[in-house]
């Protein structure tokens, strides 16, 4: 945000998301007891009912990067996790580089034993990159006396101006009343003079992308032997989830790894027989790109549920 005025910057998101919010409440009218449906990529399963309604309830501010999986540095088809902070009262409107610099502090934690009590529980927040962590509250020292959350999230790619982190400030859609929800502002609100500034900071410091290595036809083969599987509590969920979206009959479920993070989707997008493969799995048609597919060899996805969420889960039976 150098050079601007990022108080008016974060006004022109929420003025131009207002108006959206506005507008979709008026389409919706009447009892129709609806909510407007985002585009949520690729985990549209796991947060879209959520985000619909987070984007009519919620309000928007700045959150900053604090850990971030390294594949959102580079272009990408995948969305991934991140760990970003953010304050419910827009405490940094006006000075978002400040809430870099704790995000930055916050970083230096990770795999750190603090002997401050005070950041034990943050410490542990930033190194666990597995778990799914909300409303954490950052310590008043280190927040310089500001309420502030950490919480990780989905960073969606096509909510970004250069579809991957090209600076690690930018708006987030929050909700005071419920601190354990948080999403990527859509892009169409974000004020153009962000986006400007985004591409801007792209073509000054372009990504560097390597190409991933090529499997060989002994991991292909050690794959066929021994592939990506699902239990019966996995099958049960992606079953109701076809169902409840009511996909057609071409309806696939898609298991990538990227830059080391598991992912899935369904899809009805065609197969591309020259980097694919395609099985049937207890009537579930999987779809693995070969690059991934050497990475998922020996690999069992389950499905818990418990107090805390519910999901997936990658596990190795190797």
């Amino acid at each position: 945000m150098d050079q601007l005025d990022p108080s008016l910057v974060i006004a022109e998101c929420r003025r131009l998301h207002e108006a959206a919010v506005r507008a979709k409440r008026a389409f919706f009218s009447v009892g129709a007891n609806r909510t407007p449906k985002l585009d949520h990529g690729t985990y549209v399963e796991i947060i879209g009912r959520q985000h619909d309604a987070l984007f009519v309830e919620g309000r928007v501010t700045w959150a900053a990067i604090v850990m971030a999986n390294t594949g959102l540095f580079t272009p990408s088809k995948r969305d991934l996790p991140a760990g970003v902070i953010y304050s419910l009262e827009g405490a940094f409107d006006d000075d978002p580089s400040t809430l870099r610099k704790i995000a930055e502090r916050l970083w230096f934690l990770q795999g750190k034993n603090p002997s401050d009590p005070r950041l034990v529980e943050i410490a542990r927040a930033v190194s666990d990159h597995t778990a799914r962590e909300t409303n954490v509250i950052v310590p008043p020292h280190v927040a310089r006396g500001h309420p502030l959350q950490y919480e990780t999230l989905y960073i969606q790619r096509h909510r970004l101006p250069t579809k991957y982190l090209a600076d690690h400030v930018f708006p987030v859609i929050v909700n005071p009343r419920r601190p354990t929800h948080v999403m990527v502002l859509p892009l169409e609100y974000w004020s153009p003079t962000i986006v400007a500034r985004w591409h801007e900071i792209a073509r000054e410091q372009p990504p560097v992308q390597e190409p991933p290595p090529l499997p060989t036809d002994d991991a292909l083969r050690a794959f066929a032997r021994n592939p990506l599987t699902l239990t019966p509590a996995a099958l049960r969920a992606v079953r109701e989830l076809i169902a409840r979206e009511r996909f057609g009959a071409d309806v696939k479920l898609r298991v990538e790894v990227d830059n080391g993070s598991y992912g899935l989707d369904l899809t009805e997008e065609a197969v591309n027989p020259e980097t694919d493969l395609l099985y049937d799995h207890h009537g579930v048609a999987i779809v693995i790109d070969q690059t991934s597919a050497v990475q998922l060899t020996g690999v069992q996805i389950d499905f818990t549920s418990s107090a805390g969420g519910q999901g997936f889960v990658f596990n190795n039976r190797s």
